[in-house]
C-alpha cells in the first residue's frame, strides 16, 4: 500500500475517485500509473511548495531587513548631518576613504539595495514555482541553483552568515533535493 496524502487519487481519464493501487479505473477502464508515481508526484508537489516557501521567504526578509537598515542607518544619519558634504569621513571603512556626501549617499541607498536583491530574488523563485507546475524538472532544478548561488554569495560577502539559519537551509535543500529526485523519477518514466 502506498500512502498519497490528503487528496484522492482520480482518474486522469474520467476523473473518478480511484485506489491508488489499482491497476484499472473502475469506471472508465483506463490503465492507472503504479503506486509509487503517486508518491512522486507528492514529493514534486513538496519541491514546488519549497520553492514558493523561498519565494515568500525572500520577501519577507527583503521587508525586515529595508525597516532594520533603514532605522540602523538613521542613526548614522544624524551623525553625519553636522559634518561638511566635502570633507573625508575620518575613518576609513572597508579600505576606502569617502566623503561625508558620498557616504550619506551610500547609507542612504543601502536599504533600498537589501530590498530590491531579495524582492528580485522572490519574483525569480515565484515564477519558477509557477513554472514547476509544467515542468517540475528545470523548475527545481533552477531553484536549487539559485538557491545554492544565493548562499554562496552570502558565505563569500559575510562569512557570518554560513551559520545563520542553516537548520531553515538544510531542510529547504532537503525538500529540493528530494524533489529534484522524484522528478527525474518522473521525467524517466515518461520518456
Amino acid at each position: 500500500m502506498v500512502e498519497t496524502g490528503k487528496e484522492p487519487v482520480k482518474c486522469t481519464s474520467c476523473k473518478a475517485i480511484v485506489n491508488p493501487n489499482d491497476l484499472y479505473c473502475e469506471a472508465c477502464g483506463k490503465s492507472l500509473p503504479p503506486p509509487e508515481t503517486y508518491l512522486k508526484h507528492k514529493h514534486v508537489k513538496q519541491a514546488t511548495g519549497a520553492i514558493t516557501s523561498l519565494a515568500v521567504l525572500f520577501f519577507i526578509f527583503g521587508m525586515v531587513m529595508f525597516f532594520a537598515t533603514k532605522s540602523q542607518n538613521a542613526v548614522l544619519l544624524v551623525k553625519l548631518n553636522g559634518m561638511d558634504p566635502a570633507a573625508n569621513f575620518p575613518a576609513v571603512i572597508n579600505g576606502v576613504t569617502y566623503t561625508v556626501a558620498a557616504l550619506r549617499e551610500r547609507i542612504l541607498f543601502e536599504p533600498w539595495g537589501a530590498l530590491l536583491v531579495n524582492m528580485i530574488l522572490a519574483a525569480i523563485m515565484g515564477g519558477l514555482a509557477f513554472w514547476g507546475k509544467r515542468a517540475p524538472l528545470p523548475a527545481v532544478l533552477v531553484a536549487t541553483a539559485t538557491y545554492l548561488v544565493v548562499i554562496v554569495g552570502n558565505a563569500i560577502l559575510e562569512p557570518a552568515t554560513i551559520g545563520q539559519g542553516i537548520y531553515v537551509k538544510i531542510i529547504i535543500i532537503a525538500f529540493l533535493v528530494r524533489g529534484i529526485k522524484a522528478a527525474l523519477a518522473l521525467h524517466a518514466e515518461n520518456a
